[in-house]
């Protein structure tokens, strides 16, 4: 049955994540993200699932890597500094193809930086050392915080990679409407074929991080940029609103960014303006496709984001060649308002 509930941001992850089929979570807490920390420890035991409060983020993470290596749906969330301490987990997933879903929800840098709003963390979610990619999932409102878990776990076990769901803490922190059904059914996975779940009867299973042999570590190499590009083809996801009748001006935007310039573009809709909003769900794999058609016969393509151009240096980077005016081109205090958003929309009109 389903039914709406009135959640805050972070709640609305552990409950997503707990009917995703999440049944071990392991965590340090870190403002702005310990009230998922928080909500799982307390739902968690509901479902006959195990929470484990870490000493560290370090520890956390390497917990992570034995629930993942059985095979078993496993989540994780921190902060920034956090999400610092994980690289060398995360780096290990990687090397061993073992799926998690971690939760970064944003506050600015750098070190332990502040609690201000920021999408600073767009370049540090996406890449991991040594040419590795994490599938990067944004969400932008209180639904997608629920729904999102899910995705995640069906990307994470398909490809046998890292998901990362990054929020910033404006999400995080607010309340609002979720439609939850109790009686959905998450996809469950065969791990048989990799799963550390004991030999007995069958060859047993090896998991290596370690590749001495140049050979061995360069056929791992193309394996795993070959993933990638399947992931580029297969998993770009994204919406765009008032984009069919090639707009003037299309302002590209995720997370609360993305949620204040819709209410503008909207706004500048009913005085007459044509202008449209292109929102990336995966900023990796970016989904330049659709970008590309969104934006095809626009005069003016506005990337309004909390970072000093993350998001704008990686389309560029992809082959995105219009002209990109980038507001504000900053990490803020506050979130930019829809007045702003507006202001900035008809500068270029």
């Amino acid at each position: 049955m389903k039914y709406t509930k009135l959640l805050k941001g972070n709640h609305a992850l552990a409950e997503g994540g707990i009917a995703a089929g999440c049944r071990y979570f392991f965590g340090y807490p870190i403002t702005p993200q310990s009230e998922f920390l928080e909500h799982m420890a307390e739902i968690m035991p509901e479902a006959n699932g195990e929470f484990v409060q870490a000493e560290s983020e370090v520890a956390a993470i390497n917990m992570v890597i034995g629930a993942a290596s059985c095979g078993a749906k496993v989540m994780t969330g921190t902060s920034g500094p956090g999400f610092d301490l994980f690289h060398e987990g995360i780096g290990n997933l990687h090397a061993h193809d073992f799926p998690v879903v971690i939760v970064d929800i944003m506050r600015g840098g750098p070190g332990n930086g502040s609690l201000h709003p920021s999408q600073q963390d767009y370049d540090v979610c996406i890449k991991s050392r040594g040419d590795m990619k994490n599938i990067v999932l944004a969400p932008w409102n209180h639904q997608d915080m629920y729904d999102l878990p899910n995705l995640a776990f069906e990307l994470a076990f398909k490809y046998r990679n890292p998901v990362v769901i990054m929020a910033d803490n404006v999400i995080g922190q607010s309340y609002g409407n979720v439609v939850m059904d109790d009686e959905f059914k998450p996809t469950e996975f065969d791990t048989s074929s990799w799963a550390m779940s004991g030999a007995k009867g069958r060859e047993r299973h090896l998991s290596i991080a370690h590749f001495p042999d140049p050979n061995v570590a360069n056929e791992m190499q193309h394996y795993k940029q070959g993933k990638y590009a399947e992931m580029a083809k297969n998993e770009q996801r994204s919406e765009s609103y008032y984009c069919d009748d090639d707009p003037e001006v299309v302002v590209v935007a995720y997370g609360i960014m993305a949620r204040n310039s819709y209410a503008a573009v909207k706004a500048l809709r009913e005085q007459g303006y044509k202008v449209g909003l292109f929102r990336p769900v995966t900023l990796f794999p970016y989904p330049m496709d659709a970008l590309n058609e969104a934006t095809k016969n626009a005069k003016h393509v506005l990337v309004a984001e909390m970072s000093a151009g993350q998001m704008c240096a990686d389309i560029k980077g992809r082959g995105f060649d219009k002209d990109v005016v980038l507001k504000p081109g900053f990490c803020p205090s506050s979130v930019p308002g829809t007045g702003e958003i507006e202001a900035w929309i008809k500068e270029l009109l």
